[in-house]
């Protein structure tokens, strides 16, 4: 049985390739202006051997058996460097096992090809790659200096010696102890497969079934392994068919950022972290440690702004449903070069691409706080009258509770404002109590507006945690939230820090029809709602864990309205803490008053002109990191 990574099934393709007839195999492409090549009737090897400036990369050839395939009948391209070029460290390099077979490629290579990006796969495994700049061109940062046509292919000479660099893959397998965190987390998701498109067919058995004279064993990651959505191949850390980044962190780094992550859960979600949390933020590090491009020191900088997204596509899945291949899309990973600094003094160039060591790096705050939401019936339940700042008995506020109302008064739960939502009796039955409150006769009498303005509370049954402010990171999060439906007035929404006043400046929408909205703020069902801002692609509106889609493959009957289970809620408006703790919230009515005399008054769920309010849902975007 061989073992065999994929990088050779190519080197086997291009093998093949030299095997074919000059005119299929190679077009000559019109030169530069700017490019003088010149012309000789000598074969690749007949030329080497006839210039005395290049005796050191012909006994380099001769020493590595490869003067053969240089020959006529075989056509190949030769990057070489003069012996005035090579110093005592240039001499330490062509010693290097495969020197050689890294500066010969069997394929014929053009001057008109040799384009920024454009990779040069060489006898030894490896690219070449090609940069440009200044009207100049370079391979592997070694500049062009001559161009020569020979009859079976071309030579470049170029102004240094291309030292034999290592892979991406074989860097990340040849690193110290002190990163071994790094490379255990990168290989939780290799695995070994039989591949057949590498291996060779020999027949069919009596079932039709293909037989092979080998079988050849190649590694696959099954999270970093990144493909199109019709299945084809668009990135992987094994071949050298792609240029990429990696970022590497060491043990101390890695695992600080790992316990941090998890130690942040209670405090920013009010709930223990659990083993689901662990492999989400296993997945989110491998993903974040590669790029699919080769990026330049001043990218990845600590004083380079904005962010980028490394790997993203499509990655490989077995359906559960169908026993079958699918391709579904991974959201890639932001990287944010300020919070995630690397040693830009001290990068690793590869055969590949390029390696990064990291001095900072964190778990984002987007991929710790999937989402905050809260149900104010749940909240509400668990505040004494002080807490609820209002007085029961004489029916009036009080200060320095948590809830401060201005005109509504009599605040209290209304039960089953909607029938309540089992989707399966595995998962949490949805409510639909709402908070709600009237205006006061005097509000009423003066058309005056009303409002109530709260705090962020969490509420959670776990005795360890129960109620609890809000503590959240400063920065930009998606607010949703959700009221009972069709509500027959208008109201504004305000959002600020917890130690801010309310004013203009934060008023996020004003006087707000919200019949007019429809069901859009449908409890917290308007998440479900297609074409809002979600940050990512897939069941980024519900639950965390929950993929309303696989529930509706399950039994497009029982389960048709998985999508509305559990949502954010519609959205009111990108917002920005400040600073890191707790927020204010300001609903406020102009018209409640005045039209409040318009309805049943009854205060259950069918007075549709009281203040009937369900929940609050803040998710961080992808800024927030």
């Amino acid at each position: 049985m061989k073992y065999l990574n994929c990088m050779l099934s190519l080197a086997l393709l291009l093998a093949l390739a030299g095997c074919k007839a000059w005119d299929d195999h190679y077009t000559e492409l019109p030169a530069a202006s700017t490019d003088e090549v010149e012309t000789v009737s000598l074969t690749v090897a007949q030329y080497i051997a006839s210039q005395p400036s290049l005796k050191k990369m012909a006994a380099a050839y001769a020493r590595e058996q490869l003067t053969e395939q240089m020959t006529d009948g075989h056509f190949c391209t030769a990057i070489v460097v003069e012996d005035g070029y090579v110093d005592a460290s240039g001499e330490e390099l062509m010693k290097a096992d495969r020197f050689a077979a890294n500066t010969l490629s069997a394929v014929t290579v053009s001057p008109a090809q040799l384009k920024d990006g454009y990779g040069v796969y060489t006898a030894s495994g490896k690219n070449l790659w090609v940069t440009e700049e200044g009207g100049d061109c370079f391979f592997n940062g070694h500049k062009v200096i001559r161009r020569v046509k020979a009859s079976n292919g071309y030579v470049y000479h170029i102004d240094g010696v291309i030292a034999l660099q290592p892979s991406l893959y074989e860097y990340i397998c040849s690193l110290p102890d002190d990163y071994s965190l790094f490379r255990d987390f990168v290989k939780t998701f290799e695995e070994e497969y039989f591949d057949a498109d590498a291996s060779t067919p020999s027949g069919t058995d009596a079932m039709g079934n293909i037989v092979y004279s080998d079988s050849v064993i190649s590694l696959r990651n099954t999270l970093m392994d990144r493909y199109t959505s019709e299945g084809v191949e668009s990135w992987n850390m094994f071949s050298e068919a792609y240029l990429s980044t990696v970022f590497i962190p060491d043990n101390n780094l890695l695992r600080q950022a790992y316990e941090s992550a998890l130690d942040s859960i209670p405090l920013f979600l009010n709930r223990a972290a659990t083993a689901a949390d662990s492999l989400k933020f296993l997945k989110w590090t491998v993903s974040s440690f590669f790029v699919d491009r080769k990026l330049p020191a001043e990218e990845v900088s600590p004083a380079a702004q904005g962010q980028f997204e490394c790997v993203g596509g499509c990655i490989r899945e077995i359906s559960e449903t169908t026993d079958k291949e699918e391709f579904t899309d991974y959201d890639a990973a932001w990287w944010k070069p300020s919070v995630q600094q690397v040693d830009v003094a001290a990068p690793v160039e590869l055969s590949n691409g390029v390696a990064y060591f990291l001095t900072s790096y964190k778990i984002p705050n987007h991929i710790i706080i999937w989402r905050a939401k809260s149900r104010l019936y749940e909240v509400w339940a668990a505040l004494d009258d002080a807490q609820k700042g209002w007085d029961a008995t004489a029916g009036t506020p009080l200060d320095g509770g948590y809830f401060r109302w201005d005109g509504w008064i009599d605040p209290g739960i209304v039960q089953d404002a909607q029938s309540p939502f089992e989707l399966s009796s595995t998962l949490p039955t949805m409510y639909y109590h709402v908070l709600t409150a009237a205006p006061s006769a005097q509000a009423q009498a003066d058309s005056a507006t009303v409002r109530v303005d709260y705090d962020g509370l969490y509420y959670s049954s776990d005795k360890k945690f129960g109620l609890k402010e809000v503590h959240l990171p400063a920065g930009e999060y998606y607010l949703r939230m959700g009221f009972k439906h069709s509500l027959c007035y208008s109201i504004s929404i305000y959002f600020c820090g917890a130690d801010e006043e309310f004013s203009d400046a934060n008023r996020l929408v004003t006087d707000m029809s919200l019949i007019a909205t429809g069901s859009n703020f449908h409890f917290d069902r308007g998440g479900a709602i297609e074409g809002l801002d979600f940050y990512g692609s897939e069941s980024i509106g519900y639950r965390e864990y929950y993929d309303w889609r696989w529930w509706y493959e399950q039994d497009p009957v029982q389960y048709q309205k998985a999508a509305a289970y559990d949502t954010d809620g519609y959205q009111v408006a990108i917002v920005n803490l400040p600073r890191s703790g707790n927020f204010k919230i300001r609903i406020e009515s102009n018209d409640n008053a005045e039209l409040y005399n318009k309805g049943v008054q009854n205060r259950t769920k069918n007075d549709v002109y009281q203040l009937m309010m369900y929940h609050w849902c803040l998710r961080p975007t992808t800024n927030n990191y």
